[in-house]
């Protein structure tokens, strides 16, 4: 099994800057038209084309397919119940996965905001629910089956999300569920519990996961991959079995629906990778080549009231930088030149013998400035010289 590097890398873009938006939608050339059992949908966001998925407003297409739509905007999340409560599907906005009565299954693209609209893949709402798809020329043409028949349909009076169980019958219920999980070598399956009362809710255990991200259980860390309705028991009773239980465990234990996951995973870390390269270019242009970018700078004072200059860099490359010399004016409270007792110059010469400034990330380094008792701002930082953890060096020319 694969595994997937960690995505540490993409904190510090979070930290730099804001992730760049995705790409306009690309409309096709000709409207493309959906029909469900015969019924044109009509849309208010036309269906666009994005990286070879056709992708339909949320909303009308799953009203189409005969479940009550709503928006969840505090989790971005888009619900779609039928009035039985047995099939729902749940869709995250940008997340590379959704589920269909709480299993887990690719989107292949993910959901997103196109002119305020929800699009989501037409090809995962038609599989997902079990109905037939035909396309031909820009005509696509969907027939919904019975839900019994569908492949994740679990028989049991239960409404499951990603996030939580309702019981739908009249009586309490116990529901066992796995949650499916991997590290480095081996696949894990953690085996819990819920008692419902009736039309009441219960929440998973790792309801705040989505498949891909790492949670940490009995002193290990694992990659979430998701989760399967087992049975429900009312009591007294014998658990009845979810019809789609098995199929899905088997999926699990041989490691073909992680696999995918982390295949999907990793070609979206690369996209980010890319994304975060190009920014960091042109940060590093905009300050004019010079690694480290000032971000913030302040005088404080310490324990015998003696000035400290703090100053904040952001390492605008792709290396580690272990040490840096640099050079700045420091001023008094009336705007003159602060002039050290020794030197009689308000110019600093300062460095840093010693760091460890991750790609992308910003620190906060502190001088003592004992001989310059008037010192109250900060001006004309320069960065000097630069040493980087691969033995290289920049210098200011």
């Amino acid at each position: 099994m694969k595994r997937v590097t960690p995505l540490a890398l993409l904190l510090a873009l979070v930290i730099l800057f804001s992730v760049a938006a995705p790409p306009p939608a690309v409309a096709a050339k000709t409207e493309t038209a959906v029909f469900v059992n015969g019924v044109r949908v009509k849309y208010a966001q036309a269906p666009v084309v994005r990286e070879g998925a056709t992708l339909v407003s949320a909303r009308e297409t799953l009203e189409a397919m005969g479940l009550a739509f709503s928006w969840d905007q505090a989790n971005r999340r888009i619900l779609g119940i039928s009035k039985t409560g047995e099939t729902t599907v749940a869709i995250v906005v940008g997340e590379l996965t959704a589920t269909i009565n709480g299993i887990s299954l690719m989107l292949g693209v993910p959901a997103q905001e196109v002119n305020g609209r929800i699009m989501v893949p037409l090809r995962f709402i038609s599989d997902s629910l079990g109905a037939t798809l035909a396309v031909s020329g820009q005509q696509i043409k969907l027939t919904t089956n019975q839900p019994s028949k569908g492949a994740y349909y679990t028989g049991l009076p239960l409404e499951i999300t990603n996030t939580y169980v309702r019981n739908r019958s009249q009586l309490p219920l116990t529901i066992a569920y796995e949650e499916y999980a991997s590290n480095d070598t081996h696949f894990y399956t953690f085996t819990r519990t819920l008692r419902v009362e009736p039309g009441q809710k219960g929440v998973f255990k790792l309801s705040s996961l989505m498949p891909g991200q790492s949670f940490r259980e009995d002193y290990s860390d694992y990659m979430f991959l998701g989760r399967n309705i087992v049975s429900a028991a009312n009591d007294g009773s014998d658990p009845v079995q979810s019809k789609s239980y098995a199929a899905i465990k088997k999926r699990h234990d041989n490691g073909t629906y992680a696999n995918q996951l982390e295949d999907a995973l990793y070609k979206q870390w690369e996209k980010q990778w890319q994304a975060y390269r190009q920014e960091l270019k042109k940060q590093l242009a905009a300050n004019n080549n010079v690694p480290l970018r000032v971000q913030n700078s302040y005088i404080s004072y310490g324990i015998l009231d003696q000035p400290e200059a703090n100053i904040s860099f952001a390492n605008l490359t792709e290396k580690r930088i272990v040490a840096f010399d640099l050079t700045f004016e420091l001023y008094d409270a009336y705007g003159k030149p602060a002039k050290g007792s020794l030197t009689q110059s308000h110019r600093f010469d300062g460095m840093v013998s010693s760091t460890n400034h991750a790609s992308g990330e910003s620190y906060t380094y502190t001088w003592d400035l004992f001989w310059f008792d008037r010192a109250y701002s900060i001006r004309n930082v320069r960065i000097t010289q630069v040493a980087y953890s691969d033995g290289t060096t920049w210098k200011r020319k």
